[in-house]
């Protein structure tokens, strides 16, 4: 964030850089008093870049047709995928194919530490370029819909669900904006809202919908995750976690964390409720990927407390970069202390009065809290929805800890 070139100290290579220790701290001057670190926000972590280990057919995430079709006349089929991330599933076309030895085409859970498992049909997508558009369409068409729908379904604590509903409200009101700082972070929230979109279908589990289940019926056994439902192909599972990855979340992250460094890097305070409300989502999402590992890692009876647990350490890692920089910007600003009677003079002059007045209702609802903040920051309770955004409110903020792994 600093404009000055960072030099390491020789003496103490892992510590504060030599710009940092002649800085003085009790300077008027000086306004910034966040921890000296060397890290790049464009380099953190937001989701995972690997394959599954369903198959050995292709490695990491490439996007590959299987190629391996069944003989005789081709088995195509129409079928409907639904997430729970929105109201409309998402429709492509599927492929019998013939399985290899490294083919995963079953899908297995615990049960009272007994690993069960119910075979899946052979199907995969029937052409991923064509699959990679239909996900393309399906993003741009439901992103929206999609986080609506998850505001109004999933979440279980009201802070978040106002913070997402007001992310919603903001980049509506900025459609009829003219300046350019204000069209510009309308984009940015448009991008954010498609990369949350794409990010959500990384985690927990997708099923068919509708009258084509591949000859597949339902698994009779109270224990089965996904209950009644029907799982979705887990070549197709495959296929779409390369798309997701490739083709969707390594531009749109490499976009969304790129533009918010240049705000962060504004010297100007027009972004500042734009930054509030993306930090808060980022931060929060980082929450619940986790909480999508730990869960995975019950279910499958892994030994680690989060599977892929290296993923997990750099995700958390990468939390901690954003709160470096936010509170860099934010510079200790609480609005429940500032006098608002003339906001033109305060430090977030740009304000409305809707801003404002949800601004200062999300401090106090944080601060209300300030006993269940204590105890889950404390204990390092990773797992807790609220670890990295509730750090958002906090005063001379340092880096906690996070899953070393």
């Amino acid at each position: 964030m600093q404009r000055c070139r960072c030099t390491r100290n020789p003496e103490n290579p892992d510590g504060p850089c030599e710009p940092c220790l002649k800085f003085s701290k009790t300077s008027k001057k000086t306004i910034h008093h966040v921890p000296c670190s060397r890290y790049k926000l464009t380099e953190i972590t937001l989701f995972r870049k690997g394959g599954l280990a369903i198959t050995q057919r292709w490695k990491g995430a490439t996007v590959r047709d299987v190629g391996d079709w069944a003989p005789g006349e081709p088995d195509i089929r129409y079928v409907q995928m639904q997430q729970n991330l929105c109201k409309t599933p998402m429709c492509f076309a599927v492929r019998r194919f013939v399985p290899s030895s490294t083919d995963n085409i079953s899908r297995s859970w615990m049960d009272r530490g007994q690993m069960k498992k119910v075979d899946l049909a052979p199907y995969a997508l029937a052409d991923v370029e064509a699959a990679r558009e239909v996900f393309g369409k399906y993003l741009d068409s439901h992103a929206f819909e999609g986080l609506l729908w998850v505001i109004e379904t999933s979440f279980r604590d009201d802070l978040a669900r106002e913070v997402y509903t007001m992310a919603y409200k903001h980049f509506e009101s900025l459609s009829t904006a003219s300046e350019e700082c204000l069209q510009t972070s309308r984009r940015y929230m448009a991008n954010l809202f498609r990369l949350w979109f794409a990010m959500r279908h990384t985690t927990g589990s997708s099923w068919l919908c509708g009258p084509e289940h591949l000859g597949t019926t339902k698994v009779d056994d109270e224990s089965y995750p996904l209950g009644d439902r029907v799982s979705t192909p887990r070549l197709v599972v495959a296929q779409f976690n390369s798309i997701y990855i490739t083709c969707y979340l390594m531009p749109l992250s490499a976009l969304i964390l790129k533009q918010l460094e240049a705000m962060f890097k504004s010297k100007a305070m027009n972004h500042w409720f734009t930054i509030f409300l993306s930090t808060f989502i980022l931060l929060y999402e980082i929450s619940h990927i986790s909480e999508d590992r730990y869960r995975y890692a019950r279910q499958n009876n892994h030994k680690d407390e989060y599977s892929l647990p290296l993923f997990v350490r750099e995700l958390q890692e990468g939390a901690n970069v954003i709160l470096l920089h936010w509170h860099y910007l934010n510079c200790d600003i609480d609005p429940l202390t500032v006098d608002w009677s003339n906001a033109r003079k305060t430090s977030l002059p740009n304000l409305d009065k809707d801003q404002l007045s949800f601004v200062v209702r999300a401090w106090e609802m944080m601060r209300s809290r300030e006993e269940d903040v204590r105890a889950n920051l404390d204990t390092n309770n990773y797992r807790w929805s609220l670890y990295f955004t509730s750090q958002m409110f906090e005063k001379n903020w340092a880096p906690r800890a996070t899953y070393a792994g």
